[in-house]
């Protein structure tokens, strides 16, 4: 169903599976709030909102083409989600140029992609002033890094190495797990024997 000219509709990219799955529920409810807001006055630019939900926890070129035939079919007029930087990396070129992009998670910095808009934190306002304030309040210097092995994980990583190099600090462990990881034991143990007394 094409969009109209009296309705907004926005697709909703949010896990539905996977490991950040458990996260998808409370960001469609949330949603759902704003557009119940939005309608019950003028919606947006006088058009009442519509969602259409599409599963952020699929396979990253999976949701690039739900995304990408939803666009073309000119059934949303919007993209907006709570997903992973994997999804955005292959949605974003997908759809560039063509409808707005609002991506609300942090990121890792350095998007540049045309009429993507980003609304989380990066790295530099996120883990820089908390790095900071370990070294500056507690004395921390030495840090292992446990990550998901995608994007950001690493992007961030190499984030946390600038940021402690101007705090005196440094990076003793960098590992990164398979995304969807629940036993962090091998992780742990690895640390412990590179770090001695902690980290």
């Amino acid at each position: 169903m094409r969009t109209s000219p009296e309705t907004l509709t926005i697709a909703l990219v949010v896990p539905l599976q996977g490991p950040a799955g458990i996260f998808g529920p409370s960001c469609e409810l949330c949603a759902e709030l704003a557009v119940e807001e939005l309608n019950a006055g003028a919606g947006t630019l006088g058009r009442r909102v519509r969602l259409r939900v599409v599963d952020g926890g699929a396979p990253p070129p999976d949701v690039a083409a739900a995304v990408g035939a939803l666009v073309s079919a000119g059934e949303v007029d919007a993209v907006t989600g709570w997903h992973i930087s994997a999804v955005r990396q292959v949605v974003a070129p997908r759809i560039a140029g063509r409808v707005p992009y609002v991506y609300t998670p942090l990121y890792e910095g350095g998007e540049r992609t045309p009429w993507v808009f980003l609304a989380g934190e990066t790295p530099g306002r996120q883990l820089r002033p908390a790095l900071r304030w370990f070294a500056d309040e507690l004395g921390v210097r030495r840090w292992s890094v446990v990550g998901d092995d995608y994007v950001w994980p690493r992007r961030s990583a190499r984030a946390i190495r600038r940021y402690l190099a101007e705090v005196g600090g440094t990076v003793s462990e960098e590992l990164f797990v398979p995304y969807g990881t629940q036993d962090f034991s091998g992780a742990l143990r690895r640390i412990a024997a590179g770090t001695g007394e902690g980290c």
